[in-house]
């Protein structure tokens, strides 16, 4: 199977913050600021948390209205936090969908159209070994 690069689920524009370490970032009243603020502010020159969540929520409605049997997303954490915030089942708040690298979620959208809704079949640790 090719993998086909979606537009709009990239992860968040963090603009001035963007390739940068917490501790190169450690004395940054800019960094400290966004923070301290539950990091849903915009990164200066970048997204904030409710735009970026918005655009890749729409890009995810996009990918779900093609045809579709199985779908596999490889996708940053920012990434799948702010989808599954918006559609996952539990409901849970956006850090509460934090995976470990290589993990991630086994999750069902049988009834997508009518409900808008994923629910949650198991989340995988670390992939390959669950």
């Amino acid at each position: 199977v090719q993998p086909i690069v979606v537009p709009g689920l990239e992860e968040m524009d963090f603009g001035a913050f963007e390739g940068k370490r917490f501790r190169d970032l450690a004395d940054d009243q800019n960094y400290r600021s966004w923070v301290e603020g539950n990091c849903t502010a915009p990164c200066p020159g970048g997204e904030g948390r409710e735009d970026f969540s918005r655009r890749v929520c729409a890009a995810f409605e996009r990918l779900m209205a093609r045809e579709r049997e199985q779908l596999v997303i490889v996708a940053h954490g920012g990434t799948q936090m702010a989808i599954l915030e918006r559609y996952g089942r539990p409901h849970r708040d956006y850090f509460a969908w934090q995976s470990p690298n290589g993990g991630g979620f086994l999750l069902e959208a049988e009834h997508w159209e009518q409900t808008r809704e994923l629910r949650l079949l198991r989340e995988i640790k670390t992939f390959g070994k669950d």
